[in-house]
């Protein structure tokens, strides 16, 4: 019986966008939520610190008492005398990246305006960073008995093996003392060799006092040659492949480009060295001014990375670009905006092409023709997987659902995830499980070359069935309560990186695999909550019927409500 027949046509339409504002109500409950809790936090008393943190700075600690002149909270001892004060770093530190995520320190005072300890209160950057910087604690041993300003200017080495992490909570320390002028990651100022590479009679380079970025540069006769204008501090949170890139930009007398250095770097060492090799790179900005620079849409102008540094390549240009910007906002305020879209980058296009031709496969004759999906499974697990990492997970919506969508990094993985939900709800064709995605690929062709096939007894069907279902709860609730609970630890896809995966989620791509080589799909079919909430929105010929998905949707939407309404 025809959909028309069992309903008329609007029932399915009517039922299916029923699911999607469901989905939506969840999403944005979410981001709502998340958004709430982290103005909680930033406007949060602290007082509401656990003394057993405070203790690691105020050992004597029994309360906190009344606000005091810095911003921060008196600290009591036994008999209620004054210990000292005690403030943290955020909000002012939330804009210091360093790995992968912003610190907010505590930082407690004596009565004298001297530093008694820094205690770690939150990190969003990586955990083993973090644990690092704890266990070695000589970083935040090292202001200890420093004054208020000494603290604000005080140089301190980074920790070995968490470098950016360390220098992101020391920046975000600064901020908070008052000193946001210098940078850390690049505290060394150009040198004479750095001038004479862009200026080849160069002789002496001096500061300009007004501007931190810019220094003269002058021959032996003492005539000005123009200038060396530094992306740094700008542009210091501007990532490549694995860290930021300072650049030396030549400017004339005209107050044009003549050329430009990249100078130190955290990023990959000979991703940088292709770039400082790359003529034709390193000589396209040149004839601009720093406004024209300033005002530059990358994708426009078709700029192209280095062949071999796309990230790191592009992240430079990028930098200048808000390098320029920061400086020109400081001469006019009202500086034009940074597109979303500037530098897209060759595996954006790549991901993008791969998504097209799923979508070829999966909406066409071509799905019957057994070899060409042979070929795409194998290219999907080598590219998106192997390669690139480019795969959705619960991970990556949670973060996205929290804080928004990364359009000007992650390009090629939004279109794949609008293909994802959008393509099914259309047309009814699950593109990304039986096209796109490398797990689901590795289970097809498992399932090709593996005969022997156990059959699930029912009872024990009926419970797995519960197991998608049960993990998509839990990852609500991680992500409306804020647990502290690593959503990748359930799902097999960052085991596709392997250099950095956890244990967990190897276990979880193994023992998907291997109950895969003997029940077809059993990881797609039983464990996966990404594919799951695909399914959910896909359309078929059951799609005008109630299920008991939409009771389940519409429970985690009255939670997230309830959530939001309790505060």
């Amino acid at each position: 019986m025809s959909v028309a027949h069992r309903g008329g046509w609007w029932r399915p339409r009517i039922m299916q966008a029923g699911r999607v504002l469901l989905l939506a109500g969840i999403v944005a409950a979410v981001h709502v939520r998340h958004r709430e809790r982290m103005s909680e936090q930033h406007a949060q008393s602290l007082s509401n610190i656990p003394l057993r943190q405070l203790r690691q700075v105020f050992p004597e600690v029994i309360s906190l008492g009344d606000a005091e002149s810095h911003g921060g909270r008196v600290v009591l001892g036994p008999n209620h005398e004054p210990l000292g004060y005690l403030i943290q770093t955020a909000p002012e530190s939330d804009r210091f990246i360093g790995f992968s995520g912003s610190t907010n320190l505590a930082v407690g005072f004596t009565n004298e305006d001297r530093i008694r300890g820094l205690v770690i209160l939150k990190s969003d950057d990586t955990r083993d960073h973090v644990d690092l910087i704890e266990r070695q604690g000589r970083f935040l041993e090292s202001f200890a008995g420093k004054t208020w300003p000494e603290a604000a200017g005080l140089e301190v080495d980074a920790v070995s093996g968490a470098t950016l992490t360390s220098l992101s909570m020391l920046e975000g320390l600064r901020a908070r003392l008052g000193n946001t002028g210098r940078s850390l990651k690049f505290p060394e100022p150009p040198t004479l060799g750095d001038a004479q590479t862009l200026f080849a009679a160069a002789a002496r380079v001096t500061p300009e006092p007004d501007d931190v970025s810019l220094w003269r540069v002058f021959d032996k006769s003492g005539t000005w040659l123009g200038n060396v204008f530094r992306t740094s501090p700008a542009a210091d949170n501007v990532i490549g492949y694995q860290g930021p890139t300072e650049v030396f930009l030549g400017i004339g007398k005209d107050g044009r480009i003549t050329g430009m250095l990249p100078g130190r770097s955290y990023d990959n060492e000979p991703y940088v060295d292709y770039v400082r090799q790359d003529e034709y790179f390193r000589n396209l900005f040149n004839g601009k001014t720093t406004a024209d620079l300033a005002a530059l849409n990358l994708k426009a102008a078709q700029v192209e990375g280095v062949s071999g540094a796309t990230m790191t390549s592009m992240a430079i240009a990028r930098g200048m670009v808000k390098a320029a910007q920061a400086r020109e906002s400081r001469k006019s305020p009202g500086d034009r905006p940074f597109g979303p879209l500037s530098g897209l980058r060759w595996r954006e296009i790549a991901t993008i092409l791969f998504v097209i031709a799923a979508a070829a496969i999966g909406l066409t004759g071509l799905r019957g023709i057994r070899w060409a999906r042979t070929v795409f499974q194998v290219a999907s697990i080598g590219y998106l997987g192997l390669v690139n990492g480019e795969m959705l997970s619960q991970a990556m919506l949670a973060g996205w659902a929290r804080h928004g969508i990364p359009w000007q990094n992650a390009l090629g993985l939004i279109v794949m995830t609008a293909a994802a939900f959008l393509l099914p709800i259309a047309t009814g064709a699950n593109i990304y499980c039986h096209q796109l995605c490398p797990h689901g690929a590795a289970q097809q062709l498992l399932k090709r070359g593996v005969k022997y096939r156990w059959k699930v007894p029912t009872w024990f069907g009926r419970a797995l069935i519960l197991l998608r279902p049960a993990l998509l709860l839990w990852v609500l609730l991680v992500s409306l309560c804020d647990w502290p609970f690593s959503l990748v630890d359930i799902e097999p896809f960052d085991a596709y990186l392997w250099r950095s995966a956890g244990w967990a989620t190897l276990a979880v791509a193994a023992a998907g695999l291997a109950a895969s080589a003997f029940v077809p799909m059993a990881y797609c079919r039983y464990g996966c909550p990404t594919g799951g909430v695909i399914d959910y929105l896909r359309t078929h010929r059951m799609s005008g019927r109630g299920r008991w998905s939409d009771a389940m949707a519409l429970a985690c939407l009255l939670l997230g409500v309830f959530l939001l309404w309790a505060g």
